[in-house]
């Protein structure tokens, strides 16, 4: 049995999980239309805003990987920012 804040835990990595499902479907969705019609790449800008992207993750995951992992949010979180780096 959960009680208190270990119950709350579950129901925000819930809440997070099918927020994170919504943004896919929202990506695809726009993926599918600029394969459709497909627009310039500024690659300058794209690269970046990439550089930024990693630095951020970087030390987020430095951030997260220093405090208490025992969370069941926090090891989604450092296994959600590893996936981001490696697509970085």
């Amino acid at each position: 049995r959960t009680f208190g804040y270990a119950r709350f835990e579950v129901i925000a990595g819930l809440v997070n999980a099918l927020t994170l499902f919504g943004i896919v479907g929202f990506i695809v969705y726009e993926a599918i239309e600029r394969f459709q019609e497909p627009q310039p790449v500024l690659a300058g800008s794209m690269f970046v805003v990439a550089i930024i992207g990693m630095l951020v993750n970087l030390f987020v995951l430095w951030y997260l990987t220093r405090g208490d992992s025992e969370h069941v949010n926090v090891k989604g979180a450092v296994l959600h920012v590893m996936g981001d780096l490696l697509g970085s």
